[in-house]
């Protein structure tokens, strides 16, 4: 069983250059979240599931607010490794926003990952699409307002 959608967020991703650590496979990559929408959005949760450019959930604790017009940035440490020249497809940076009436939204921005001559991964935004999530779904997703450990982003 789903919430009823009401209309969905209106969002934009724009990926940002991904910066090395002192791991060779992590890389700080980033982005700028904006809310192109009339109501205010709080950013609950984010993740990259993909095996060749992962980070774990993230939980925001407060929740990261986003009012209408506003951007936000985000970096997470990314575990990344390829050769010059090989493109990784279908990678996703996955945020979970709840909107002003509390009904939760996962907006998924698909990326291309590109890596250059000198194996810096360069992502490039492929795709967004935002879904509702569903009501009955049984999840351990944290909900705005609740508490949550945070994994650390260690390079």
């Amino acid at each position: 069983m789903l919430l009823p959608a009401g209309p969905a967020p209106h969002v934009t991703v724009r990926p940002l250059a991904c910066r090395p650590t002192a791991r060779a496979d992590r890389w700080r990559c980033a982005w700028e979240i904006t809310n192109e929408g009339p109501e205010a959005l709080w950013l609950v949760a984010a993740w990259l599931p993909h095996g060749r450019f992962r980070a774990p959930q993230r939980a925001y604790t407060p929740p990261r607010s986003l009012p209408p017009g506003a951007t936000i940035h985000l970096e997470r440490v990314v575990s990344c490794e390829g050769a010059a020249g090989e493109v990784v497809e279908n990678a996703f940076l996955i945020l979970r926003v709840d909107a002003a009436d509390s009904r939760p939204w996962r907006v998924l921005a698909r990326l291309t990952i590109r890596f250059d001559a000198a194996r810096r991964p360069n992502q490039h935004l492929a795709l967004l699409t935002c879904q509702p999530v569903g009501f009955a779904q049984s999840s351990d997703r944290p909900h705005r307002g609740e508490e949550r450990g945070n994994a650390d982003d260690r390079a």
